[in-house]
Formats: C-alpha cells, sequence, structure tokens
C-alpha cells in the first residue's frame, strides 16, 4: 500500500495495514518523520510517487489539499499503477484527477475505487461514480455515527470531572465530609 499524505491518518491507517501483513510505503515531504516508523517499509517524497505506485495494490490518498497536493495523482501516476489495483481517497477530492480516475475504472486498470471525498460535493446525481459497480461511495463523513453525540458527551463529562477534581479537589474533599455527616 502507497499511502500518499502521510499524517495523522495516514499513520492510523498504516497501522492497521501492518496489522493485516500489508506493506507499506509512506508519501510525504518531510520523509525523515518516518524513518524509524515501525509500521512504514519505505518512505518517499511526493516526486517519487510514480515509481512507486507502480509495484503497489493500494493507493490510499490521505493528502490535504493545497498548492503542491492539487490534482497531483494525475492520469500519468494512474496509468503507471499495475492493472487490478485499486485507489481509496480519504483526503480531499481535488487531489485526484477525477476524470482520469474514472476513465481508469472504466477501462478496469484501476479494479475499484473507494471514494469518502470528490472533486466537487455533493457528488453531481448525474455522475457516472454512482453507477458504477466497482466504484464504493461514502459521505464524506467518516468522523460521525449515531454513537458521536454521546461519546463526544461522555468526554467531555470526563474531563470537565478531571479538571473540576485538579482545581478544586481540597474544597470538593471537605463538602464530601460534610455532606457524609448529614
Amino acid at each position: 500500500m502507497v499511502i500518499f499524505g502521510y499524517g495523522s491518518i495516514g499513520r492510523e491507517i498504516a497501522k492497521i495495514a501492518n496489522v493485516l501483513g500489508i506493506r507499506v510505503i509512506a508519501v510525504h515531504r518531510n520523509i525523515e518523520k518516518s524513518l524509524n516508523d515501525p509500521f512504514v517499509e519505505k518512505s518517499v517524497t511526493p516526486s517519487q510517487l510514480k515509481s512507486v505506485v507502480s509495484s503497489c495494490d493500494f493507493l490510499m490518498n490521505c493528502a490535504p489539499l493545497n498548492d503542491d497536493t492539487k490534482y497531483f495523482i494525475s492520469d500519468n501516476i494512474l496509468a503507471s499503477m499495475p492493472r487490478g489495483s485499486f485507489v481509496l481517497n480519504v483526503g480531499r477530492g481535488k487531489t485526484i484527477e477525477e476524470a482520469a480516475l474514472i476513465r481508469h475504472l472504466q477501462s478496469q486498470h484501476i479494479a475499484g475505487a473507494y471514494l469518502d471525498v470528490v472533486d466537487q460535493e455533493p457528488l453531481d446525481a448525474n455522475s457516472v461514480l454512482w453507477d458504477m459497480e466497482n466504484v464504493i461511495i461514502s459521505p464524506h463523513n467518516s468522523h460521525r455515527s449515531e454513537k458521536t453525540r454521546g461519546r463526544s458527551l461522555n468526554l467531555l463529562r470526563s474531563n470537565l470531572s478531571e479538571w473540576i477534581e485538579e482545581q478544586y479537589g481540597e474544597e470538593l474533599d471537605k463538602l464530601r465530609i460534610v455532606d457524609s455527616k448529614l
């Protein structure tokens, strides 16, 4: 797996890939940060992306959108990938040339794609991506679930309790003693 954009999300994906026995190549600007990373077999700079995707099964895009990454995963990069490989995008939609990705998916050069993000969000109702059997599209809200609010409130309650204890611990102890006598 080549992970383009090796920040916090890329590192978490590398951990999971490692558990599954998938070798990881990290692609990011500051390769020194991952030189001793136990989940990475090799680190390269973005200028080397084309050469490392030529032998990957999965290209995982976790890159942020900026002037350097906009449409960085181009037709040229996608064409360099082995036939039958997969593209996963959890970074930003505009980091991949969507028209080129569609062509490679239609020709089956790219076997499939998982897209949490797309070039234009929301994805146009008429986009061919909706009807492609080799594409999985998820709403760009993977951080949300039916349990998010409860988990957030529990975390807030726990953090607030710890803070109150740190700030007012002695006074609270005195109140507890008085309360227990009542």
